[in-house]
């Protein structure tokens, strides 16, 4: 069984930014930072109701510098990116390791 991953308040206002920049998605931006759309759509939905006590976490500060690396990953995949709107051969971070991504477009 895996421990129970925790992020700090600044990830997730910062991974929250990152779906509000355009042509940004929800799943996409999860996606590029390591985490599922679900939890992301939470942290969104509470950052916009709740703003006081949004996203009460208890992370730790190694989680600023994932967040560093994730966002320039995410910006290079994006310059990446195709005319068509397609990643042909890109990069992801998933669990720290750098792992090649082969999308075929549809």
């Amino acid at each position: 069984m895996s421990k129970r991953r925790r992020f700090s308040d600044e990830f997730k206002h910062e991974a929250v930014a990152l779906t509000r920049q355009p042509g940004s998605t929800i799943t996409q931006v999860a996606r590029d930072i390591g985490v599922t759309a679900g939890l992301l759509g939470r942290w969104r939905r509470e950052l916009i109701s709740n703003k006081s006590k949004a996203l009460a976490g208890s992370g730790v500060p190694r989680d600023q510098e994932m967040l560093v690396l994730k966002r320039e990953l995410a910006r290079v995949n994006k310059e990446r990116v195709g005319s068509t709107g397609q990643r042909n051969a890109s990069l992801s971070l998933s669990a720290g390791v750098m792992k090649p991504n082969v999308f075929l477009g549809r």
